[in-house]
Order: C-alpha cells, then sequence, then structure tokens
C-alpha cells in the first residue's frame, strides 16, 4: 500500500517508462443486511464485500490469495440483542470468520441470528493487514405479536 511505481519496457524502444500509481486498501462493504429487524425476525443473511475507493471499477478486482474475514457483533445495545452469527440459514454452528477464496472480492453468507431483545449492533469485520469495517446499525424492535382467545359455542 502507498505510492510506487511500474516501469514498462518493449522490444525495440530504448528508453523505459516509470509510471507512478497509489495503491489503495480496499474498503468492507456489507451486503444484504435488513437494517431494520423485530424480536421474531429470522437470521438475517449478508455477505462481505471488498471495494477499492475512487477506483474506475471499484469491485472489479480480485483477490491474489484466499482471506480470512473475522467476524464480530460490535456496539450491542443492550447486551445479548443477538448471540452470533451463524453458517446457515437455519441450524449450522456458530461462526467467527469467513473466507475470501482466491479470484473473488466477496465472501460467501454469513447469517446473523435471530433477536432476543430489543436494541440495536453492528456487524464488524477485519481482514488483518488490510481493511477493517463495520456495517450500519442494525435495529430491533420487539415483535408486535399477539394470542386473541375468545369462547367457543358448540351449537349443536
Amino acid at each position: 500500500l502507498g505510492s510506487t511505481q511500474i516501469e514498462a519496457t518493449a522490444v525495440g524502444y530504448t528508453a523505459a517508462v516509470v509510471m507512478p500509481v497509489e495503491t489503495i486498501a480496499p474498503t468492507v462493504v456489507f451486503n444484504s443486511l435488513d437494517g431494520a429487524r423485530t424480536t421474531s425476525s429470522l437470521r438475517d443473511d449478508f455477505s462481505v464485500h471488498l471495494q477499492v475507493p475512487g477506483a474506475y471499477h471499484s469491485t472489479g478486482f480480485s483477490s491474489t490469495s484466499a482471506l480470512t474475514v473475522a467476524l464480530s457483533l460490535v456496539e450491542q445495545e443492550p447486551v445479548g440483542v443477538v448471540n452470533g452469527i451463524y453458517s446457515a440459514a437455519t441450524a449450522g454452528s456458530l461462526i467467527t470468520q469467513l473466507s475470501i477464496v482466491q479470484g473473488r472480492n466477496y465472501s460467501p453468507s454469513a447469517y446473523v441470528a435471530q433477536p432476543a431483545a430489543a436494541g440495536t449492533y453492528r456487524v464488524a469485520a477485519e481482514i488483518a493487514g488490510l481493511a477493517t469495517g463495520q456495517s450500519a446499525v442494525q435495529t430491533v424492535s420487539a415483535a408486535n405479536q399477539a394470542l386473541k382467545l375468545s369462547t367457543y359455542a358448540n351449537s349443536g
């Protein structure tokens, strides 16, 4: 990361051409988080995508090696709004990381747990030495559910 230069030469030309370039770290983008949930919401699927700010094609690149994305839930208010991130929409296991495979710039899906309480939280992702990011605030409201009981009249 930072400034460097590329030197280009070609057969039949005597002078090399030097081109200054700036290498820029990618930024983390969260795809598909709901933003607003209720305590009756199912797991919220999302993926992590890398972008290069200022690039003509900000997503038109791929990783030259596999990348490990560390995941966490941060700024939970109150603590315990959601209990973790899962590997599947139902069942699955709690996970703390995803992988971006070589040749891609996005991860497979992960799933934020069904909320246990009303409140707020953010999802955080870190690729060590390369990029970190946090999602927008995710808001959980109490579900508006009710059970209505009535009398049953048996006619007959």
